[in-house]
């Protein structure tokens, strides 16, 4: 996956989590084998990563932006 932050961080989709880890999405710990680092502070399960503005799930597409803590699919971060 390919991420864009709009503060220029790296991102990285990892396998394994941390028990400490909490979804932004929905708010629960990150138990889940596979979890999606978009920045330090910001992971999602795979299924809870959505488009802020039309809710599109992103977990799978190639690439998702990253404005202010919200994740966006590339037609709403560009608009």
């Amino acid at each position: 996956m390919d991420y864009t932050s709009d503060s220029a961080k790296s991102v990285e989709a990892t396998e394994g989590s941390k028990p400490s880890s909490r979804c932004v999405g929905c708010g629960c710990i990150i138990y889940d084998p596979y979890i999606v680092h978009v920045q330090p502070d910001l992971e999602w399960h795979n299924q809870c990563l959505r488009c802020s503005k039309c809710q599109r799930e992103l977990g799978n597409d190639p690439s998702c932006f990253v404005k202010e803590g919200k994740a966006y699919c590339r037609e709403d971060y560009c608009t």
